[in-house]
């Protein structure tokens, strides 16, 4: 089981973000780190891997859809606007993935 958590939210296009490259906590988390998490009361661990812009940009292309179809307003903002068959434009996620810093925790098997 995984988790996503996107770090910080820029301003729509084509502002340049900086508001998420304020935050520093994700950087710790690069190239892996183990984590726990703290999930419905219970104590739970994985690792922690970022995906940030242009370097992983097929995973964040990957995750980005559902991500967006999770909480559309985060679409909005950035002006990404959904197909009426639910997909997203190729080039509207390759943009918004250069602004994206996204960390995924995988957890543990034995946390599930």
């Amino acid at each position: 089981m995984s988790f996503w958590c996107v770090v910080g939210s820029p301003p729509p296009r084509p502002a340049p973000s900086k508001g998420r490259e304020k935050k520093t906590w994700w950087r710790n988390l690069r190239g892996g780190a183990p984590v726990g998490l703290g999930l419905r009361g219970e104590r739970m661990t994985g690792t922690a891997v970022v995906l940030h812009g242009e370097q992983d940009e097929a995973a964040l292309m990957a995750a980005l859809p559902i991500y967006f179809r999770r909480f559309p307003a985060a679409a909005q903002r950035r002006q990404i606007h959904s197909e009426p068959d639910g997909t997203y434009a190729e080039e509207d996620l390759r943009q918004a993935a250069k602004d994206t810093i996204l960390v995924s925790v995988k957890l543990d098997s034995a946390s599930k």
